[in-house]
């Protein structure tokens, strides 16, 4: 198994703190990881630092602009702050993965 699996298996179990933990690691030797850019956006997300969990997402994207999953990560923060940039990402987001509704 991976760390970016690790990293993916903790936060689908309900452990951010641990996968935050892991996916820094990986940044730490590879700090344009895109897959350990995006786990970091969740896992802060899931621990309600929304605005480095926006600027992880942020980064994602500048590495890879088409990542569906880190359009909607971004999107998810950008809801409450920024309803029209969300939907705007969300829209981006189906164009990419249409079968990701």
């Amino acid at each position: 198994m991976s760390s970016t699996q690790v990293a993916a298996a903790a936060l689908s179990g309900g452990s951010p703190r641990v996968a935050l933990q892991v996916a820094q690691n990986i940044l730490n030797r590879s700090p344009d990881d895109v897959p350990a850019l995006r786990i970091r956006g969740d896992a802060l997300t899931q621990l309600a630092h929304n605005d480095d969990a926006a600027a992880a997402f942020q980064r994602a994207l500048s590495k890879d602009p088409n990542s569906a999953h880190g359009k909607i990560g971004l999107a998810r923060i950008r809801l409450t702050t920024n309803p029209t940039e969300a939907a705007s990402l969300f829209r981006d987001a189906l164009r990419t993965e249409p079968n990701n509704a």
